[in-house]
C-alpha cells in the first residue's frame, strides 16, 4: 500500500514511492480462533523513491551548447532501494465483514555521491557559485525521513482462499522531512556548502480498492 503516492508535488520535487511486498512476522489473537476478531500485525517494507529537481552538477561545460554556454552530462541525486516497517492492528467486527485497520510505518530513503574533475573537465554547479570558482570536485548527501499512519474502515470480499479484495476509505496523514547537502571544492580546496531541504506534513481522506494476496511461508503481495 502507498501512502506517499497522494501528495505529489513539493515544491520543485515529486515523490513516486514504490512498495513491492511485505512479510507478515508478528499475529496475535485476543480470542479463541473461531472468534477472532483483533489481531496485530508487522510488515517489512522494500522501497524505492523518486524525485525531480535533484540535479547538481554538469560534469562537462560546453559553450556552444546552449544560449547559456551550459551544457554536457548533468548530474542528479538519486535514492538506492531501502528497507522500512509497517505496524498496525485490525478488528473485525460483527457487521457484514467490515473491519477497522489502524497502521503506522516509517522509511527513510538516502544515498551519498562523489563526482571528481579527473578528466580536467570544465564542470559547472546548477547552483549559483562564486565568480572564479573552478570546480574540481562535488559531493551530495540526501536523505528523507517520511512518517505516515492509517485509520482505515475495510469492507473484504474474499475472491478466493488466497485472494482477498477490500473497499476502503479513512483518514490517512503523512510527514516527510528531506534534508540535501551539496558540497563543491575548488582546486585550492576551498568549499561552498548548499543545503536545500523542505518539510511537509499533510492529511486527508483515502479511499479506494486494495487487494491482499496470501503467499507461502509468510510473504504476502498488496496493492
Amino acid at each position: 500500500r502507498s501512502t506517499l503516492f497522494p501528495y505529489t508535488t513539493l515544491f520543485r520535487s515529486t515523490l513516486f514511492p514504490i512498495f513491492l511486498f511485505s512479510y507478515c512476522n508478528i499475529s496475535s489473537n485476543f480470542v479463541e480462533e473461531k472468534q477472532k476478531k483483533v489481531f496485530l500485525y508487522s510488515d517489512h517494507l522494500f522501497w524505492k523513491t523518486f524525485e525531480d529537481g535533484l540535479d547538481y552538477v554538469y560534469d562537462e561545460q560546453i559553450a556552444a551548447a546552449t544560449a547559456t554556454g551550459i551544457g554536457g552530462d548533468v548530474r542528479r541525486a538519486t535514492y538506492s532501494w531501502q528497507l522500512g516497517f509497517r505496524v498496525g492492528f485490525k478488528y473485525q467486527m460483527d457487521f457484514d465483514k467490515w473491519t477497522i485497520d489502524g497502521n503506522y510505518g516509517k522509511i527513510t530513503p538516502n544515498d551519498s555521491q562523489e563526482i571528481l574533475n579527473t578528466e580536467n573537465k570544465q564542470m559547472s554547479s546548477t547552483f549559483q557559485l562564486p565568480s572564479g570558482f573552478t570546480l574540481t570536485k562535488a559531493t551530495s548527501r540526501v536523505r528523507i525521513s517520511a512518517d505516515f499512519a492509517n485509520l482505515i474502515l475495510e469492507r473484504l470480499f474474499q475472491t478466493s482462499n488466497n485472494i482477498n479484495l477490500s473497499f476502503l476509505s479513512g483518514l490517512s496523514g503523512v510527514w516527510i522531512k528531506r534534508d540535501w547537502e551539496t558540497r563543491f571544492f575548488d582546486s585550492s580546496s576551498n568549499m561552498r556548502v548548499i543545503t536545500p531541504a523542505w518539510h511537509f506534513k499533510g492529511a486527508g481522506i483515502k479511499t479506494g480498492l486494495d487487494f491482499d494476496w496470501d503467499m507461502k511461508k509468510g510473504f504476502s503481495w498488496n496493492g
